[in-house]
């Protein structure tokens, strides 16, 4: 998940990256104050993108998950609906290795969740 931190911030200049162990212990803190509970799925990493040009674009918020095991079907659907219900949340990359992108995508498809969630291929490590 390093490098493909370190690959969005590179792509993105100016985004901003919570890590999914951050996302962690700002829910735990939320809990400890008495906060109202949120109960969204926890993504590997949150991607806030700002608009070119000083207040031109809201920000974005991506979730970005990514597979490094492969995932049964009933696994994907409900992380699918998982973020169906998240409005805090404008879109979803998710990274697969390239021989999963066909399969998961088409699940995505057949959810109808294709406007939200885009399923990329895992860039590959700079040599």
């Amino acid at each position: 998940m390093v490098w493909l931190a370190e690959y969005l911030l590179a792509a993105h200049p100016g985004a901003e990256l919570t890590t999914e162990r951050e996302l962690r212990a700002q829910r735990y803190r939320e809990r400890q104050n008495a906060a109202p509970a949120r109960h969204h799925r926890v993504p590997d990493a949150l991607l806030r993108i700002s608009g070119p040009g000083v207040g031109a674009q809201p920000v974005r918020t991506i979730a970005v998950e990514l597979d490094r095991v492969r995932k049964d079907q009933r696994a994907i659907i409900s992380i699918i609906r998982a973020y169906d219900r998240d409005l805090t949340v404008d879109a979803v990359w998710w990274y697969v290795t390239p021989g999963r992108v066909e399969r998961l995508a088409d699940i995505v498809r057949r959810q109808g969740a294709e406007s939200r969630i885009e399923v990329r291929e895992l860039p590959t490590w700079p040599t």
